[in-house]
């Protein structure tokens, strides 16, 4: 994989977006919401993005997957795992995680966090087989102050 960079920002904002549709976390977003994500996200707004521990997979000129792990609340956490529809089941998204946690492990770092929707099946799955836990559970979303 390499580093995702802030020339990224378009071609991540699309591949959320084609990562999301149709899915359980489908909330109908246009592409502009997607890559206004993916500007908060690279821009901090969840936490310093940890450039070193965030990933492109490129299949050609194309990036296929991207994991972006941010320090939210001084932990490691893995903001977003997304992969081209038409990718899934290749172990991108397999690749990506090992290579943000071998890049956290580098840096010093023990643990990675993340949230999943639990009805997205595929994706508890993944994050099963590579040895996640469920720490803690959201029944509801937070409410507006």
């Amino acid at each position: 994989p390499r580093a995702i960079g802030s020339d990224d920002v378009r071609a991540l904002g699309a591949l959320m977006l084609a990562a999301y549709q149709g899915t359980v976390d489908d909330e109908g977003e246009s592409e502009a919401d997607a890559v206004a994500e993916v500007e908060r996200t690279m821009g901090g707004g969840y936490g310093p993005l940890l450039n070193d521990c965030s990933f492109a997979a490129e299949e050609g000129d194309r990036i296929v997957g991207a994991s972006m792990t941010t320090l939210f609340e001084s932990d490691p956490f893995l903001t977003y795992l997304v992969v081209d529809p038409e990718m899934k089941r290749r172990g991108i998204g397999t690749f990506l995680i090992v290579a943000s946690g071998n890049a956290l492990l580098s840096a010093g770092y023990t643990r990675l966090d993340l949230f999943v929707t639990e009805a997205n099946g595929p994706a508890v799955n993944l994050y099963r087989k590579l040895g996640f836990q469920v720490v803690d559970r959201v029944t509801e979303p937070p409410r507006a102050p």
